[in-house]
């Protein structure tokens, strides 16, 4: 049954690599195991810059099928091997990236296993976008987010939200949680004394973290604002609010990874979920404490 569904869903998504469903947790698990992780098989990835590799080789078959010497295409060879080293730095800067957080996703699937026991009706409503974030539907406004102009650079920020994920706790508990990416390209322009002209592009990466809860206000109790401010920490930002019958507890974490990898690491297989560790932070500093369990 869920094989099924998997496959009429992987055709209703095509190439728009987004999707958004309510499905059961088992259903999720092997959604992201079939799709999304799968863009990790392969640390090689097809870029435009890549055909000029092929110049060389298809010249020198070009040339000896019309008869020339090898002797006589040394030259061109050269020639053709210096286009080569020229093109390719160029090609490079108009090459959209995608930046996919497969560690992210990861992350996304360990969080799901982590809560898969406290789920009402095991089911999850799920947004999910893992398209390449260098698409100008994404671009932002620099100067709206606080990036200053600087002569001689170029500034592209691209934002992104990659998951939106949304379940019914077993008490009532509604859970939230998000991520949502930024991607700077930073193309910078020099002038060397000798009248050369350099440009270099780089990028630089921001992952906000967000996990909701709303609690039913007869059976959670929470801190007040000034114990949230003083549980905020570099790592968490803690906010708490009180909407009729009804707690709100929002953490935040942001993370500034300076790579964003498209291929699984190992050594991450076995950490925690980044949002796994937000609600333990919660839970640990007893945040909110259920009233359930002291009748």
């Amino acid at each position: 049954m869920l094989e099924k569904a998997l496959k009429q869903d992987a055709q209703r998504i095509g190439k728009t690599q987004k999707f958004k469903a309510k499905r059961p947790i088992e259903y999720w698990l092997l959604f992201l195991k079939m799709n999304v992780l799968p863009y990790s098989k392969s640390s090689f990835k097809f870029k435009l810059k890549h055909l000029a590799y092929l110049v060389p080789i298809i010249l020198i078959i070009a040339l000896l099928l019309l008869g020339y010497s090898f002797d006589s295409i040394v030259p061109i060879l050269f020639v053709s091997v210096f286009f080569m080293l020229f093109i390719i730095p160029i090609l490079g800067l108009f090459q959209k990236q995608a930046f996919v957080p497969v560690d992210a996703f990861q992350d996304l699937a360990k969080f799901i296993i982590a809560v898969k026991g406290d789920v009402h009706r095991n089911l999850i409503n799920l947004r999910l976008d893992y398209s390449p974030i260098e698409n100008e539907k994404n671009l932002l406004d620099p100067n709206k987010i606080g990036i200053r102009k600087r002569k001689g650079t170029v500034y592209k920020p691209y934002k992104l939200e990659r998951y939106h994920t949304q379940f019914i706790m077993k008490d009532g508990t509604v859970c939230t949680t998000t991520l949502n990416q930024v991607s700077v390209r930073i193309k910078t322009t020099k002038r060397r004394s000798s009248g050369k002209v350099k440009t270099k592009t780089k990028h630089k990466h921001k992952f906000f973290y967000a996990l909701t809860l709303k609690l039913n206000a007869t059976n959670y109790t929470v801190v007040n604002d000034k114990k949230a401010i003083e549980l905020s920490n570099d790592k968490y930002n803690i906010a708490i609010a009180t909407i009729d019958a009804s707690h709100f507890v929002k953490i935040k974490y942001k993370t500034k990874p300076s790579v964003v990898s498209s291929v699984l690491r190992p050594q991450l297989k076995h950490t925690k979920s980044a949002v796994t560790e937000m609600m333990n932070y919660l839970t640990s500093n007893q945040v909110m404490t259920s009233q359930l369990t002291l009748k």
